[in-house]
């Protein structure tokens, strides 16, 4: 009796494909999740990734404590620097990766940044 019915579970899954399009959906999908993580671990440990986070954080904190009217050079040297001012985000991104870093500072005063060959210039103003 349990065989009859077996056998009759088996017949009736025969020309069912839909179990397999899942299985192929959901192995991609691990797949591309993998990838993803690989290259943001990736990103997050190497060198430049590092120095860039210390990057932001070092911009931020002279941007803090500077007064109006201090000009800060820094060598930022394989490395874009911006500012957003509406979030008051300085932005870092190494030039040879995809994901870019900000770090939020808390200054009031206005910020121009200025860029020189190798160097960002960020003039504190009023």
């Amino acid at each position: 009796m349990a065989e009859k019915k077996f056998l009759e579970l088996i017949r009736d899954k025969k020309g069912d494909t839909e179990t397999l399009e899942r299985f192929i959906q959901y192995f991609v999908f691990a797949i591309l999740v993998a990838i993803f993580l690989f290259f943001f671990v990736n990103n997050s440990l190497s060198l430049e990734g590092q120095k860039s986070k210390i990057l932001a954080k070092e911009i931020v904190l002279l941007i803090d404590l500077a007064k109006p009217g201090t000009q800060i050079t820094v060598n930022t040297t394989g490395f874009v620097v911006s500012i957003d001012e509406k979030t008051k985000e300085v932005i870092v991104k190494a030039q040879s990766k995809i994901t870019q870093y900000s770090y939020q500072f808390f200054s009031s005063n206005k910020i121009e940044l200025i860029q020189v060959n190798n160097e960002t210039i960020i003039k504190i103003l009023e």
